[in-house]
Formats: structure tokens, C-alpha cells, sequence
């Protein structure tokens, strides 16, 4: 074998299957077409947001890179959500686009045991057994390359072409080639492979807007990184601006609308539906006289402004007549058009929990090939795959992570269960125990796997281990210790750098009457960060315990497995429609079988039957 891994594509999906290979002890190639795109933020310059910053702590806590490099490229960090409860609530970071890519490629370039190798990946190597087994790739310039496992993280680059108008062409980002070959090959290997659409919205020249006439969004004063490796988070504050579309904008739009390719019937991939573009936004809502733009930096070095919220496939020359009607857009230059990028996909329901293929062996998928949308989604497939592609080498059981303890969990689930006919986006509402996944307490529920199985770096054990003490005594504190509400006064005296966090605590009635002046020499050990998500735990023990409950009724479905083989169609009242998309899932569980759109209340109790009369004899 030439590798242990070999991993197809370069972008936030590949980078976290590849690293944690690599990590994991397994010998790693990473193919991209173009080392110099690797870790590219295609579209928005930002990481996380509502759910988003959930994954992408959780990929933190599982020893991934996607916060590290964040936190190394912030130039403006805003707290979502302050306002609302803490379930709900969520970090965002405005990052530098090209130093983000760069940071990226660096940590590959430097991780042991790791290679990345320029080429275009144009079918697989398989054995001729059934199932076949994956062997290897072959690429566009002949090369054969062996490997234990594979994993595909291809993007939108797969048999990508973009639409600017009438124009279109064969490639994954404008100027960049698309890859051929791949999917064609997957297609005739009978693949589930289907089309998908996304887009981006024009760049625009800072220096030729009016930034001063613009609402000006600043970022919040206290920043908190990513990465639970890190104290602070360094770099520039930056403000990002808002303007509004108009009537006249409309107009135009309206006007050309027959020439965007996705009204005129060029483009047949599902597009985001929560992402529309700005004619969609204008011909579903003709009732709105103005939708929100932000104006976005894309880093520190360079002049171009993202607009998020203004993703176009219109013609270049109705782009630059629509931008210049922004309230102050009136002179913008536009240095790069908006467009819109259809790819194929492969319908992640043919797929384990594992994102192991259930067509072929030794073979992953991840991210937008597996008809997501977000970094933070593909990231977090991707350093799944990555993992139990490693761990299937050892001949350990890959790692199911559950709905009630990751919103990763939650993601992977829709899409082996629910499959995906329009790229899936993962929303708080998604998850059924939100208020237990929150953004804080991602280490505490996902680092032990990440020290089980060997991708925690010392310095990552060492710390949730201290972590882990820290609260343990600082929760014991709090329980023993108990004052009258007349001595709570005293609390007015604690030490000011935790003020902020006390004067929240004493709000809450179940923590008002304890006596913090004697937990300081504890206190003065740990982060402030631990005294507030221990007040949250205490504050919404009430709800967490409900969400409990409900979780457990779903763990015990979930704790009923299902053999691959089962024959639903000996079962006797099962209805034709939970049969064929029984037979399509093959779900590993009651529970997951639950989820399945049109699967019956009626047919989980007929199948609990069966596996109860099973069990008895």
C-alpha cells in the first residue's frame, strides 16, 4: 500500500479528515487540485454563528484545527443571541480570508505523517468482490495510488460549473477548474450521485463605497476564543456595515430576471432554501420594498468587501446596475460578480453513521459531497471520517456520536437518516437537547474521546484535566455553602475581576444565598469561564433534566439495534411505504428507524414486537 489514507479535496472537509489521520498515526495523501486554495473560505469570511459555533467548538474539542486557525485569523468576534438564553446563543468570527487558507495549509505542511500531493482525483481502485472494497484513486495523469481507506471530500469542485448569466462554465470557484471524472465514475458505479446548487455574491472595491454613510457594526468588546486551548483571542477589531436594497434594485432584478440561469431552467440542482439569492429574495417576496445587506472585509489585506445576504447569478452588467443602487454603493466598483455553482453530490442516506459507504468499503464521505452546506458542517464530517477511518484500520468501533451529546451527533444523523434533497444547514432547533449542547460545554462532553482514542495533544489533556478539577471543586463549593440574604450583601466586595459573573449568579434565586467570598482562593485557580457555565448548569438544571428525560426515551429506541440484514418485508403489517425506505436507510437502531420521514408511530411498535419476540426466544 502507497498510504494508510488518502483524502480527496482541500477544503474544510479535507483538511480535518487529513489531520486527524495523520494525528491518529496513519500514514496520509492529501490530493488537491491546487495546494495554493487549500482551506479557501469560498463564500462568507466568517466562522460560526447560531449552531455553527457549536460545531465548530465541538471539532475544537475533538482535537480538530477549524477554531485554532479562527482564532489566529479573527479581525471582528460578536456574540449572537445576547440577549436570549444561553442555548440559542452563539459566537461569531469575522476571520481573514487569506490568512485563514494560509494557516491552513501551514498546519498540514506540518503535521507528521501527512503529504499533500497536486493532481485531480478521476475514479477509484476497487476489489471485484461484492461489496467491493476501495484500493486506491487514479487521477488525471495516470497516477495509481494504493491506500487502506479513502475519503472524499470533494466540495463543489465535483464536476462543478458555475453560472454568471448566459455565461457558464466547467469550474468548482470562478477561475478555478472543476474536477472530472469522478463523478461519472461514481454514477456508473451506481453511486446515489445528484446535483446541487449554491452561490456567492459580487466583491466589491472598500475604497469605492461610501462606508461612512453605512450603519456601522461593531464588534463586541469582550472576545472569547474559539479554541478551548486559548486565553484570549488576538487581532483587530474591524467593523463590518449594513445597507438596504431599494425598489429600484428590485426593478432591475425584476427586469432581467428571465436571464438568471435560475429561472431560465440552466441550473436543475436544490439550492440552500434558508440562503436564497437576491432574485429569489425578489420574486418570492414582492411584498418587501428592501431586504438587509451586510457588508463584510474579507481580511486585512486586501480592499474587496463580501455582501452577505446579495448571492447573484445574473449577468455581470445587471450585477454592477443593481449594486450601484445601494444606498452607498452609488460609485462601487465591482472587482469580482456574484454566481451561482452547481456540483454533484452523493445522497448521504447510502451511507453508515460512520459516513463509511454502504456500497463500498473502506470508502468515506464528507461534507458537501455528502449534500451539506457550511464549513462548519463539512469540518465536522470530515474530522469524523477522518477518525473512524483510522480507527476501522485498527479494527475498533468507529465513533457514533449520539444526538444528545453533539450537535456533530445531530448533523450526522439527519444525513444518514433523512438524506439529503437540498443542501442541509444545522439550525439550534435541530437538536433536541440544545440547552445541554451548548457552546461551553462542548470539552466536557466530546475531549474524553478525544484522549481515549490519542487525538488530544498533551497540552489539551492537560488542561481539561485541570479544567475538569477546577469545576469540580468550584460545584462542590457552591453546593456546601449557604449564607442569609443579609450577608450576600458582602458579595459587593468580591474581587472585581469576576464581578460581572457574581452579579449575574445572585440574580438566580437557587444561588443568591451562597456565600462567594469564601469560594475566592478557589476561584483565583480557574477561568471565569467555569464560574459562568457552572451558574448556567445551576440556573437551567430545571430544563436540562426535562431534556434529559425526553433523551432517554429516545436513547432507549436508539439502544434496540437493528441487523443490517433484517428482511422488513417479513414483518407482518408493515406498510409498503416503511418497507422500501426501511430497506433504503437499513437504520442501525429503533431509533434511527423513528426518524425516517414516513416511517409509522404503528410500524417502530410492530418492529419493537419483533425484536422483543427475538430477544425472548
Amino acid at each position: 500500500m502507497d498510504y494508510d489514507v488518502i483524502v480527496i479535496g482541500g477544503g474544510h472537509a479535507g483538511i480535518e479528515a487529513s489531520l486527524a489521520s495523520a494525528r491518529l498515526g496513519a500514514s496520509t495523501l492529501l490530493i488537491t487540485q491546487n495546494p495554493d486554495t487549500i482551506g479557501k473560505l469560498s463564500c462568507n469570511p466568517s466562522i460560526g454563528g447560531l449552531s455553527k459555533a457549536n460545531l465548530a467548538r465541538e471539532i475544537d474539542a475533538l482535537g480538530g484545527e477549524m477554531a485554532l486557525i479562527t482564532d489566529q485569523t479573527s479581525i471582528q468576534y460578536r456574540l449572537l443571541n445576547r440577549s436570549r438564553g444561553p442555548a440559542v446563543q452563539a459566537a461569531r468570527v469575522q476571520s481573514d480570508k487569506s490568512a485563514y487558507s494560509i494557516l491552513a495549509r501551514k498546519a498540514l505542511e506540518a503535521q507528521p505523517g501527512l503529504h499533500i500531493f497536486m493532481d485531480t482525483v478521476d475514479g477509484l481502485l476497487c476489489s471485484q468482490t461484492v461489496p467491493p472494497r476501495v484500493l486506491g484513486v487514479s487521477t488525471v495523469r495516470g497516477n495509481k495510488i494504493s491506500a487502506k481507506k479513502v475519503i472524499i471530500a470533494s466540495g463543489t469542485f465535483m464536476d462543478g460549473r458555475i453560472f454568471i448569466g448566459e455565461y457558464h462554465a466547467w469550474e468548482g470557484r470562478l477561475g478555478e477548474p472543476t474536477a472530472l471524472g469522478l463523478g461519472s465514475w461514481l454514477r456508473k458505479a451506481g453511486f446515489p450521485v445528484g446535483r446541487m446548487k449554491t452561490g456567492t455574491p459580487a466583491r466589491i472595491k472598500a475604497s469605492s463605497v461610501d462606508l461612512d454613510s453605512l450603519e456601522k457594526q461593531a464588534g463586541d468588546p469582550d472576545r472569547m476564543p474559539f479554541s478551548f486551548l486559548n486565553e484570549e483571542l488576538p487581532g483587530p477589531d474591524i467593523p463590518c456595515h449594513i445597507t438596504f436594497t431599494n425598489e429600484r434594485t428590485h426593478e432591475i432584478i425584476r427586469a432581467n430576471i428571465g436571464r438568471s440561469p435560475l429561472f431560465s431552467g440552466e441550473i436543475t440542482g436544490k439550492g440552500p432554501r434558508y440562503c436564497p439569492s437576491i432574485e429569489d429574495k425578489v420574486v418570492k417576496f414582492p411584498h418587501r420594498d428592501k431586504h438587509q445587506i451586510f457588508v463584510e472585509p474579507e481580511g486585512q489585506y486586501t480592499d474587496e468587501l463580501y455582501l452577505n445576504g446579495m448571492s447573484s447569478s445574473l449577468p455581470e452588467e445587471v450585477q454592477r446596475e443593481f449594486v450601484k443602487t445601494l444606498p452607498g454603493f452609488e460609485e462601487a466598483f465591482m472587482v469580482r460578480p456574484g454566481y451561482a455553482v452547481e456540483y454533484d453530490y452523493v445522497d448521504p442516506i447510502d451511507l453508515h453513521p460512520s459516513l463509511e459507504s454502504r456500497r463500498m468499503t473502506s470508502l468515506y464521505l464528507a461534507g458537501q459531497t455528502n449534500g451539506s452546506s457550511g464549513y462548519e458542517e463539512a469540518a465536522a464530517q470530515g474530522l469524523m471520517a477522518g477518525i473512524n477511518a483510522v480507527l476501522s484500520m485498527r479494527g475498533e468501533e468507529p465513533i457514533i456520536l449520539s444526538r444528545s451529546e453533539a450537535y456533530i451527533g445531530v448533523l450526522i444523523d439527519d444525513l444518514v437518516t433523512l438524506g439529503a434533497k437540498e443542501p442541509y444547514r444545522m439550525f439550534t432547533s435541530r437538536a433536541e437537547r440544545r440547552l445541554s449542547l451548548r457552546h461551553d460545554t462542548a470539552d466536557r462532553r466530546l475531549s474524553p474521546y478525544a484522549i481515549k482514542i490519542g487525538l488530544a495533544s498533551p497540552e489539551r489533556a492537560e488542561r481539561f484535566a485541570k479544567k475538569t478539577e477546577g469545576m469540580s471543586v468550584i460545584r462542590e463549593l457552591l453546593e456546601q455553602r449557604k449564607i442569609t440574604d443579609a450577608d450576600s450583601k458582602e458579595n459587593a466586595c468580591f474581587a472585581p475581576h469576576i464581578g460581572e459573573s457574581l452579579a449575574f449568579a445572585l440574580k438566580d434565586p437557587k444561588i443568591a444565598g451562597l456565600n462567594l467570598l469564601e469560594l475566592e482562593p478557589a476561584l483565583s485557580q480557574w477561568p471565569l469561564s467555569l464560574v459562568e457555565g457552572l451558574v448556567l448548569d445551576i440556573r437551567y438544571e430545571g430544563y436540562i433534566a426535562k431534556e434529559a428525560r425526553l433523551s432517554a426515551r429516545l436513547e432507549k429506541l436508539d439502544g434496540a439495534k437493528l441487523a443490517q440484514d433484517f428482511d422488513y418485508r417479513q414483518v407482518a403489517g408493515l406498510s409498503s411505504e416503511s418497507i422500501e425506505k426501511l430497506l433504503a436507510v437499513q437504520p442501525l437502531s429503533l431509533g434511527q428507524a423513528s426518524r425516517i420521514p414516513g416511517v409509522r408511530p404503528s410500524d417502530i411498535a410492530l418492529l419493537a414486537i419483533r425484536l422483543n419476540k427475538k430477544h425472548d426466544s
